[in-house]
């Protein structure tokens, strides 16, 4: 195709269904059908159904647009049975209650103590994202605890995203029924520069009651020029809403060749478990009720004016090697507050 505008629903159907066209802009939705397998296959394996894949030259995401791949991943669980796929969330065996949450890029969080549903794993690589998976099941069927699905954007020139590029993934079901919520999903994007004000997201789903919620997914994102981004990436875990004893889950990984994605000034509550960056340059940072986590061994961190750490904020760094060292320079004043 020499261009596509996408104005309605598209949907997605097998994991070897590419659109390729020169110019892609999307002003309706995009997704994909959710994962079927009930089970591993002959190898052990959770075989994938579904994705959204798109290889184009430029790719649009208008303001009202959605690429959307939220509750697509693999389904939560049967009555007390544990979630589907990988990472998914276990039921409690004392008395077949409680299940835990979804893991994927995050572990997913634990159901109620002392007899709480066992938490999804985290599996898979940072750099190549895959569907996440189901939360727990409880007393009832975890019907809607989907892991979030699997989105890839192959751009060869510019990635424009003004709208939402999500694979969230889907909270417990509805009633007193203790189940987990979902992992979040996969979204992997690849272009030579990247702008817009838009939401790239694949969070956790939340926990019902006693249930735990979903760990944060993964997403990766390969792009050489970010200057023109002031949009934002999610990976944020999934929460519960129940009585004491139930944990949320963990916060999802995000993989990037160019620190420009990330924010210079984080005033929310939003957490980035960071891999792949090795150094970074800001003319300033600020992070104020956020968390920023550089989960490589060594990176070489450079502010230029100011850095502040503030209001129950953390920036921290993983465990240096042999050969290799965490360096920070800051040019300006060094702030941390509670």
């Amino acid at each position: 195709l020499n261009s596509l505008t996408n104005i309605g629903t598209l949907v997605f159907v097998g994991t070897n269904t590419a659109i390729t066209s020169t110019t892609v802009m999307v002003t309706g939705l995009v997704t994909h059908l959710p994962q079927s397998a009930l089970s591993t296959n002959a190898f052990g394996q959770w075989d994938m159904d579904h994705r959204i894949w798109f290889v184009c030259t430029n790719l649009m995401v208008a303001t009202n647009g959605n690429i959307r791949a939220d509750g697509k991943g693999w389904r939560g669980g049967t009555n007390h049975a544990s979630g589907k796929g990988p990472g998914g969330g276990g039921f409690n065996t004392i008395n077949n209650m409680r299940g835990g949450g979804g893991g994927y890029g995050g572990i997913g969080g634990v159901g109620n103590e002392p007899n709480g549903g066992i938490p999804g794993p985290s599996y898979g690589q940072p750099s190549s994202p895959e569907p996440g998976s189901g939360g727990g099941g409880g007393r009832l069927d975890n019907t809607d605890g989907y892991g979030g699905g699997l989105i890839w954007l192959d751009v060869s020139g510019a990635a424009t995203i003004n709208g939402v590029v999500s694979a969230n993934g889907n909270p417990h079901s509805d009633g007193f029924s203790e189940t987990g919520g979902g992992s979040g999903g996969g979204i992997y994007l690849s272009c030579q520069t990247l702008a817009g004000s838009g939401r790239i997201r694949a969070n956790g789903g939340s926990g019902l009651s006693y249930g735990g919620a979903g760990g944060g997914g993964r997403i990766a994102i390969l792009v050489n020029n970010a200057t023109g981004w002031t949009g934002h990436v999610q990976l944020e875990r999934g929460t519960s809403a129940g009585p004491a004893g139930y944990t949320n889950g963990e916060n999802g990984t995000l993989y990037a060749t160019n620190p420009e994605v990330l924010p210079t000034s984080a005033t929310s509550n939003d957490v980035w478990r960071a891999h792949g960056i090795a150094s970074w340059a800001p003319p300033s940072l600020l992070l104020n009720r956020a968390q920023l986590a550089f989960e490589t061994p060594a990176i070489t961190l450079s502010i230029t004016n100011d850095l502040t750490i503030t209001n129950q904020a953390t920036l921290t760094f993983g465990v240096p090697n042999t050969t290799n060292r965490t360096t920070i320079t800051v040019g300006g004043n060094l702030v941390i507050t509670n």
